[in-house]
């Protein structure tokens, strides 16, 4: 079995399988695809490895909150894509998802980053949840972030993107504040 329906939807297998419904990847085995086409609509879920290209148009959720995804081939991310990334600790692939790409990937759509189980990062964290063994072009055209990461930025590197923490002015203005005296002496 190359994919576990969820809800419903039809699959075209050989060498592209056309996802329209819910399906998971069913745990860790590996998917001989020569292409994995998420549909508008569509929803991909679970862990384990493809082989073949995925180009999503539909809804991308890695992992098994949380979980690695691999990908042997290229991951395109169309205009209409989302990509859901839950991140509930700092390590990759058992604390935040992540998807290893071996060639390229190209972005676009919209990227959802999601706290999981009530984690909260600290400043300056960084989170690689994409790693790409080609090249890395285009970007997201919208990103949503849960409030547990108001603050951060998306930093588009040639090999991976990565999510960054800074402190928000806002919340530097009051540590700032909480040290210096009216009078402007360090207490």
């Amino acid at each position: 079995m190359l994919f576990r329906s969820i809800g419903g939807g039809t699959i075209v297998n050989g060498p592209s399988a056309n996802i329209s419904g819910v399906f998971d990847l069913g745990g860790t085995s590996t998917t001989k695809i020569t292409n994995t086409n998420i549909l508008p609509g569509g929803i991909l879920d679970g862990v384990g490895t493809l082989t073949g290209n995925v180009n999503n148009s539909g809804y991308f959720n890695p992992g098994n909150s949380p979980g690695l995804v691999t990908i042997l081939g290229n991951y395109l991310q169309s205009p209409t894509g989302v990509l859901n990334i839950e991140i509930g600790g700092v390590t990759p692939g058992t604390q935040f998802d992540s998807i290893n790409v071996s060639g390229n990937t190209t972005l676009g759509g919209i990227l959802n980053i999601l706290q999981f189980a009530g984690f909260t990062p600290v400043s300056g964290s960084s989170f690689g949840f994409i790693n790409t063994g080609g090249f890395a072009s285009g970007s997201f055209a919208s990103t949503t972030f849960s409030s547990a990461f108001a603050g951060a930025s998306l930093s588009y590197n040639s090999g991976f993107i990565n999510l960054v923490l800074s402190p928000s002015v806002s919340s530097l203005a009051g540590v700032v504040a909480a040290q210096l005296t009216p009078q402007g002496e360090v207490t």
